[in-house]
């Protein structure tokens, strides 16, 4: 996390990688209050986390950790990814856009089944149909937020920043509120979406490290229970804790945890991916027919041919990391 936040590179000597091989080397404990001792060059852990604390202190005042600009922006997918023109010239390329990400059961799309918490109902379900729109996202210069080259009406995060971190989320439905009549037909009010990033995040080096990108393959894993472990488990010379589980379930430290549903609308609705970089280049928005009205496949025509443009908003905070 010290490097996630910093975006310091592995070759500069205050980098995360620096203290985590001297963690690795040392053999004490060390002593509060006692900094290197000299007879050993080898002041225990107390030392090294008391100096990376130290440089922490620093650093988020000189990167402008704990004093982040707060940009909160939204994203049209209809003209900003797709360059499609938002008046009625583009309303049939449009459709025809959407109806490309029609999947017949988003239960068997292999992202969607690592990353997404599924759906749950009593009922048998024979097909789960949705819409899963890949896409990637990028802070470039000159570039719109989906990478694409920058031209009046788009909108952008600054790259001057070394790091845009996202503190909210929000997806909007353009033009949806029409279909949602109190009929047969009509479609559900707030319904339930997937926002989720399958790919790596991305964020540049502070200033004075030549702004190299940074890649972080970022995984949000089960943290298990502190008091699990047993004289069973500890006996057994073929249990390893990451992937036979602490309490000998499957809660491992391996186990992924899975994104739930945001509701749509005119705000940031959801905090849950809080700390994940802006730039990432893979993203899933998954929109279950299921979401929309029981009747899936007559929900998704409807969903295709009525709504105007898809709106992703995030609330963010930067760091200019001088």
């Amino acid at each position: 996390m010290y490097d996630y936040e910093t975006g310091l590179l592995s070759t500069d000597p205050q980098s995360g990688k620096k203290f985590l091989d001297e963690i690795v080397a040392t053999r004490t404990l060390g002593q509060e209050g006692v900094s290197i001792d000299s007879a050993t060059t080898d002041g225990g852990l107390y030392d090294i986390v008391h100096r990376m604390k130290e440089n922490w202190n620093v650093l988020k005042g000189r990167f402008g950790i704990n004093n982040a600009d707060k940009p909160e922006k939204w994203f049209s997918l209809r003209y900003e990814l797709f360059r499609i023109r938002p008046d009625a010239a583009g309303d049939a390329a449009w459709r025809r856009e959407l109806r490309k990400y029609w999947v017949d059961d988003i239960r068997f799309d292999s992202d969607f089944a690592r990353y997404c918490q599924p759906l749950a109902s009593e009922a048998v379900v024979v097909k789960e149909p949705g819409l899963i729109i890949p896409f990637a996202t990028s802070v470039n210069n000159a570039e719109n937020f989906f990478g694409k080259t920058l031209q009046g009406g788009d909108s952008q995060f600054s790259s001057a920043d070394y790091a845009t971190k996202i503190a909210a989320v929000g997806v909007d439905f353009a033009g949806y509120e029409r279909l949602t009549t109190q009929a047969v037909g009509g479609l559900a009010v707030e319904p339930n979406v997937y926002i989720v990033p399958v790919g790596s995040d991305y964020m540049r080096a502070p200033a004075g490290n030549e702004r190299k990108l940074v890649k972080w393959n970022v995984v949000d894993q089960v943290l298990p229970l502190p008091y699990t472990i047993g004289s069973t488990q500890l006996n057994d010379e073929f249990w390893i804790s990451t992937f036979s589980g602490l309490d000998g379930t499957s809660d491992s430290v391996a186990t992924i945890r899975r994104h739930s549903t945001l509701r749509t609308g005119h705000d940031f609705k959801s905090t849950r991916l809080v700390g994940r970089s802006v730039w990432n280049d893979k993203w899933l928005l998954v929109i279950p027919a299921s979401s929309l009205n029981a009747d899936r496949a007559k929900a998704l025509e409807t969903f295709i041919n009525g709504v105007d443009d898809i709106k992703l908003g995030i609330k963010a905070y930067s760091r200019q990391g001088n």
